[in-house]
């Protein structure tokens, strides 16, 4: 299982997390992942292998968000791109 380790400035109020995760090979291979988890939190929707979308909300002491992630093609390459907002 592979770490992505996003470190957050203390807001003072909860953040909203918006992660996509892209894997990408070549035409016949597998860009699925295996597993996705976020800590703390939870995503939203539950981890699905073809959904490449998730969100999940934090605490406003935060500090440190870990993404785990495993790919079902050990030589699959991901991205992961997040969008940090205040929450509503």
């Amino acid at each position: 299982m592979d770490v992505f380790k996003l470190k957050l400035p203390p807001l003072g109020s909860p953040i909203f997390l918006q992660a996509c995760v892209c894997t990408g090979l070549g035409v016949m291979d597998d860009c699925n992942l295996k597993s996705l988890k976020v800590k703390p939190g939870q995503l939203s929707p539950v981890f699905k292998p073809d959904t490449i979308e998730y969100k999940a909300t934090v605490g406003s002491k935060v500090t440190t968000i870990v993404i785990l992630y495993e790919t079902s093609d050990r030589n699959a390459t991901v991205t992961i791109l997040v969008s940090i907002s205040l929450a509503p």
